[in-house]
């Protein structure tokens, strides 16, 4: 069959025994795609009469058709192509999409319900069935923005430059009722995780000239709203100012948050790092700062998503395009932490990908096993080009990008994850997905 000699020879016409293998007696190597590929056995095929068997190991390659050459002997095969696949493949399942009218901003998933916010209000979904979301009711008096839900409440904080903050009862999940508020926030305030009976928030925001469109100065806030009394929602920590944003959040332990952001300050946006500012959340209404740890290769942090004592950040090697249109078109970093330390977090690995994301906030979700997704905004100049791209986070000390999975009109904070559902929000739509788990 072309191998040469046999360890366990066989007689001709007889079939292979599989006790003993017959394997070949020369040196034998193989390389998929130019890579050298591990021969766990080559010889002849147990049952069958003169067929050669090669089982090899298949090396880190990217996903496409690879030449293969078996070299017996020092003499080589030709080059047939082998196709390797994504080990992402299948990890998504898509299961079904339900209406939700327009401008969704994020959903949040309580029991058997789904509520989708939006800047037109709270939209109630039935989510029994995963794989058929049901729309429900569309309460408009939310106020719009982005929203949370806790202890049968859902808390809502609509940004801008008057953001306000309204709570609802979920006595009724299908009906929500506004027990507290419009209460006032700082502005730009939006994006907040709760801590016990307080909401902590943080802001990203900057001040520009409009002829040429130039950006001037830069900001991030951090505080806390006292939900005790959920009718009466009240500021409880003073409002901490910062000369760059924050981009984005992280609860790693009861006591400790992350604040995603950057070096970059006034009408800098090009020359500064990434930076993760540790903060002590104990006393909720008492927020300090901790230390600041700056990520070489990155410019801005955006979003972050915890599995076990391992991180994942996203971030950018550009931030806002300035002077310009603001748009962020640098390469996705990948920077994955140690978090067996919540509040000394340690850089293991950054990858600069060749992946883009015009998104501000980045929205990234764990999917479990070593897997996370984020939701990305591929194109500046067409917004209905957006996707779900999946990262390959199983080593730590090499996170990639896996698979990108296009959904058109995904939401800058579209994905949420509850069980083993992945729920992505559209400017119209809920969709799901199941994750292979």
């Amino acid at each position: 069959t072309g191998q040469g000699a046999l360890d366990n020879p066989v007689a001709d016409g007889a079939p292979a025994s599989a006790t003993p293998l017959s394997r070949a007696a020369l040196p034998a190597s193989a390389t998929i795609g130019g890579l050298n590929s591990s021969v766990a056995f080559l010889g002849l095929a147990p049952g069958f009469v003169g067929l050669l068997q090669a089982n090899l190991v298949v090396p880190a390659l990217s996903p496409a058709d690879h030449p293969l050459i078996v070299t017996i002997g020092g003499r080589s095969s030709n080059n047939p192509r082998i196709t390797v696949g994504s080990p992402a493949a299948g990890l998504l399942t898509r299961l079904g999409s339900a209406d939700t009218g327009s401008g969704n901003l994020i959903a949040q998933i309580r029991d058997r319900y789904a509520y989708v916010c939006s800047g037109g209000g709270i939209a109630v979904l039935d989510i029994a069935n995963p794989a058929h979301p049901r729309f429900v009711h569309l309460f408009s008096g939310s106020g719009g923005g982005p929203c949370r839900v806790r202890e049968g409440q859902l808390v809502t904080a609509n940004g801008g430059s008057a953001p306000v903050l309204n709570v609802f009862s979920l006595a009724n999940p299908e009906q929500p009722v506004r027990i507290g508020g419009p209460f006032s926030l700082p502005q730009f305030s939006s994006e907040f995780t709760f801590l016990g009976n307080f909401a902590v928030f943080h802001t990203v925001w900057f001040q520009f000239t409009q002829n040429p469109l130039r950006i001037f100065q830069q900001q991030g806030d951090f505080f806390s709203v006292n939900l005790a009394d959920p009718t009466r929602p009240a500021l409880a920590s003073p409002l901490a100012s910062n000369p760059s944003p924050y981009f984005n959040q992280l609860a790693v332990a009861p006591d400790t948050m992350l604040l995603l952001s950057t070096t970059n300050t006034a009408a800098d946006t090009s020359t500064g790092l990434g930076r993760l500012v540790v903060a002590d959340t104990s006393d909720p209404a008492n927020l300090r700062i901790l230390r600041q740890i700056a990520i070489p290769r990155t410019n801005i942090l955006q979003g972050a998503a915890v599995e076990g004592s391992t991180a994942l950040v996203l971030g950018n090697t550009r931030s806002w395009e300035s002077p310009g249109d603001f748009a962020i078109r640098g390469n996705v970093t990948l920077t994955t932490l140690d978090l067996a330390d919540p509040r000394n977090p340690r850089p293991i690995a950054t990858t600069v990908t060749n992946g883009r994301n015009t998104f501000t906030i980045g929205r990234v979700v764990s999917l479990g096993g070593g897997w996370f997704a984020y939701a990305a905004y591929l194109t500046p100049e067409n917004r209905a080009d957006t996707a779900i791209v999946i990262v390959d986070a199983r080593d730590p000390n090499s996170p990639t990008i896996a698979d990108t999975i296009p959904l058109a009109n995904l939401a800058e904070s579209g994905l949420t994850v509850s069980g083993d559902i992945l729920y992505a929000t559209t400017s119209s739509s809920l969709v799901t997905f199941r994750i292979r788990r």
